[in-house]
């Protein structure tokens, strides 16, 4: 049975998103929630029940726009909270977070998420991160690969992880 795709914009606490998902008709992709108490609600069941995903890409992709491309500063640091619960998920799980290097070459000039984040994750204890380059057209694929690994090891990894059939595979750094 095809089932309908949706992305939760307002998740609040989860639970429309968790009701569509009993109804067997829907498959969530995505939740958008910037309030404490409801991201504290959907890291738990993140962790304990939609515990589906290999890898989180793209933490701070609206970056790559509000900061790159307007100019617009944004301190990150008044989610501090937040991220370190979404790491903690991360972790929890046994799950890798993206490390993107497409925006090294744009106005952006930074990796999403920046270096100072993957270092946090790996400090905190996460020990998968996938390295993705967004890459639309073949002339693009691979683009930056080696400065994200130089990211990587700067942030005191030795690996970075593929996932085959959902299992994590280290590949070492070369």
């Amino acid at each position: 049975m095809n089932k309908f795709k949706s992305i939760d914009l307002f998740a609040g606490c989860g639970g429309l998103m968790d009701g569509f998902e009993q109804s067997g008709f829907y498959e969530t992709l995505a939740v958008v929630e910037w309030e404490k108490a409801p991201c504290r609600n959907i890291q738990i069941r993140l962790r304990d029940k939609w515990n589906y995903t290999d890898s989180l890409a793209h933490l701070t992709y609206p970056l790559r726009y509000i900061s790159g491309k307007y100019g617009i500063k944004v301190d990150l640091t008044k989610f501090d909270d937040v991220i370190n619960t979404i790491f903690e998920t991360l972790i929890y799980n046994k799950k890798a977070l993206e490390l993107n290097v497409s925006t090294l070459n744009t106005y952006h000039h930074e990796p999403m998420p920046t270096a100072a984040l993957i270092k946090r994750f790996h400090d905190m204890g996460g020990k998968y991160v996938t390295v993705g380059t967004d890459s639309h057209r073949t002339a693009t694929v691979c683009d930056n690969i080696d400065k994200g690994y130089e990211i990587l090891q700067s942030c005191g990894y030795e690996h970075f992880t593929i996932f085959v059939k959902h299992e994590p595979w280290l590949m070492p750094i070369r």
